[in-house]
């Protein structure tokens, strides 16, 4: 069809096209970037475009135990307004943060672990799990020389070729992983990290301690950043 002699400016629907982050072009994959924020009075929500965040961090003032226990477990969601169709490996970003409240020196693991779900009319399919590696901060702890730590976990998993229908949903869930190394618990302040924009100040969720804000309540923490929550998911690239 032509308008006016020229062209039609609008393509056919089958012409339009589809924009990726990155690409795997051997596997016919591309990657989309979502970041996990908090938003509208504590959801988390999935989110494509680096914008501020409610909250940093969602954190405890917590005892960790000697065994590692699992402190948080956060759901994050990207519902489908169009068919898809995902496989090959989907990763995860997960900022992890501790910072000891005793004075003597103490050591602890932190790791996370993200579950990939297809959820549906049926309910939650487990599409796969992955787990970072172990991140094992020493000699913590206030008047030493780091009161606290924040470091990237990244998980990761290989799914296999998945439809989601308009309207079904790719949920993260996102576990927090917390151990002390030392003969007992320990007090502590864990979080998790969840800005887009990659911050280290803000509004945080200890009870309206504004001044510990991501684990920077000491200003001898290192590594103030991470605190942006990433989430890569490959899409095959239509034909």
């Amino acid at each position: 069809m032509t308008i006016g002699g020229t062209t039609n400016l609008f393509p056919r629907r089958q012409d339009q096209i589809i924009t990726y982050d990155y690409f795997d072009i051997s596997n016919g994959i591309g990657y989309d970037i979502y970041y996990g924020a908090s938003v509208d009075n504590g959801e988390y929500a999935v989110l494509t475009q680096t914008i501020e965040s409610e909250a940093i961090s969602t954190e405890l003032d917590q005892s960790v135990a000697t065994t590692a226990t699992e402190y948080f477990d956060l759901d994050f969601d990207i519902t489908f307004n169009r068919p898809a169709n995902i496989e090959g490996k989907i990763i995860a970003n997960i900022p992890l943060g501790i910072q000891s409240q005793p004075s003597a020196k103490n050591d602890f693991d932190m790791y996370a672990v993200v579950k990939f779900y297809h959820v549906g009319a049926a309910g939650e399919t487990l599409l796969g799990t992955g787990t970072s590696r172990t991140i094992a901060p020493n000699n913590i702890g206030i008047g030493e020389t780091y009161q606290g730590i924040v470091s990237m976990a990244t998980c990761a998993a290989t799914i296999t070729r998945t439809h989601f229908k308009k309207g079904e949903i790719l949920r993260f869930t996102v576990g927090g992983w917390f151990k002390s190394r030392e003969a007992g618990a320990i007090q502590a302040y864990i979080g998790i990290g969840h800005d887009p924009n990659n911050n280290s100040t803000g509004v945080s969720d200890i009870g309206g301690d504004t001044s510990f804000i991501w684990l920077t309540g000491n200003t001898t923490i290192t590594g103030r950043k991470p605190s942006r929550m990433e989430f890569h998911v490959p899409f095959i690239i239509p034909i």
